[in-house]
């Protein structure tokens, strides 16, 4: 077995630690961004779940999706049978929110509803224009309690948002920053 002075282990160390180093930069950089990923498929589903279910959550899937295939995913409803069957048909978008509820021991009914805006915004799910609030407008970098009164006021004055594209009326919004906005807001038509 071959021994080292002190000296040649140390140039050793930091010789090895430089090229662990070197590799998990190279395996970083080359790891796509969540945003990448999201940009490759804008199709992705992401739907949240809760209730009487046995595994809550939030799942993504690659496109469109039924209500009956989010809830096998989260594993099935909790000891019942569901009184309104026909939802579990209805396809959903993403930043959709299904609610499981117990109405009798037994009997379970389905809601479908919206996700909460700022779970949206951190599932990277666009908001409504037509629909926000003031108070969630202001959880998208880059617009304050001041742009986001101007945007809602915009709004009322205009009967609602036709496209994104009108956010350039708004005071404050600009090719630029309506670029930055655009990922976390849409107009359903």
């Amino acid at each position: 077995m071959r021994t080292y002075s002190p000296k040649q282990g140390w140039l050793l160390l930091c010789l090895a630690s430089l090229l662990f180093l070197a590799s998990l930069f190279t395996t970083l950089s080359e790891r796509p961004s969540s945003d990448a990923a999201l940009q490759r498929n804008p199709l992705n589903v992401s739907v949240e779940i809760i209730g009487e279910v046995r595994n809550p959550g939030i799942y993504s899937f690659p496109g469109q999706v039924p209500v009956k295939r989010v809830l096998l995913e989260a594993g099935g409803a909790e000891g019942g049978n569901i009184a309104n069957p026909q939802v579990l048909t209805n396809s959903l978008n993403s930043g959709s929110k299904i609610i499981v509820m117990r109405i009798q021991e037994y009997i379970l009914i389905v809601k479908v509803a919206r996700m909460e805006p700022n779970t949206c915004i951190v599932f990277s799910v666009p908001l409504d224009l037509n629909e926000i609030e003031e108070e969630h407008l202001t959880l998208i970098p880059g617009i304050g309690p001041r742009l986001a009164r101007r945007i809602i006021r915009y709004r009322s004055e205009k009967g609602g948002f036709r496209e994104i594209d009108e956010l350039k009326g708004v005071r404050g919004i600009g090719e630029k920053k309506l670029g930055s906005l655009e990922r976390y807001l849409t107009v359903q038509k």
